[in-house]
């Protein structure tokens, strides 16, 4: 488990990245400054990461892609028998057979700080969508997900429901796919981790 955990880490260190984002005003190098937005950096692990919250948003320089790495990668892997999850931000979909692409849209844990943008080719509009279902305290509560083009969207919204805000809270969901015109719904993924990074960590 722990030589998954040092590959994912190795892996992270081999390009350049641009800092776009710090939610931790205190979280430092390993040489002591202080990990600020505009920074360029080539190895992640040199970031004292001392928090499971701890997050750092930053850019690919090469590939333009943009990377969440968060406390939890570097301080779990530190402790005995540690395993690191990759967070995907986007799944490939190469199958032609529509079930085969629906059931492998979804990881099973997404970290979360303001919107993750999933990528599929299965049919999106008002009548064909995702939502999300969750446990909230005693209350089972379903959320219809945003889509942009080819995209589905999982971000804070999932705690707007009837206009009341609710306190964002690490949960559970399962994924359902629904298809009005047809109507069909088909059960997706379950026990899906969404792991909330708040933007500031006291």
């Amino acid at each position: 488990m722990l030589i998954a955990a040092c590959l994912w880490i190795n892996s992270a260190c081999a390009d350049s990245y641009k800092v776009l984002f710090v939610n931790d005003t205190n979280l430092k190098y390993t040489n002591g400054k202080v990990v600020k937005k505009g920074d360029v950096i080539s190895d992640v692990s040199t970031i004292n990461w001392e928090k499971e919250r701890q997050a750092v948003k930053v850019i690919n320089q090469s590939t333009k892609r943009i990377t969440l790495f968060t406390g939890k990668n570097w301080v779990r892997a530190k402790g005995s028998g540690a395993m690191v999850y990759i967070k995907h931000t986007s799944t490939q979909i190469t199958d032609d057979n529509f079930y085969a692409k629906l059931f492998s849209i979804f990881d099973s844990q997404y970290d979360l700080m303001d919107k993750i943008e999933v990528s599929t080719d299965i049919e999106l509009s008002d009548n064909c969508y995702f939502t999300a279902a969750y446990m909230y305290g005693d209350t089972k509560l379903v959320k219809k997900l945003g889509h942009e083009d080819d995209k589905v969207i999982i971000d804070m919204s999932l705690f707007n429901i009837d206009g009341k805000v609710l306190e964002p809270r690490d949960i559970e969901i399962s994924i359902e796919y629904v298809n009005e015109r047809d109507m069909k719904t088909i059960s997706v993924r379950d026990g899906i981790d969404i792991f909330i990074i708040p933007e500031t960590v006291d």
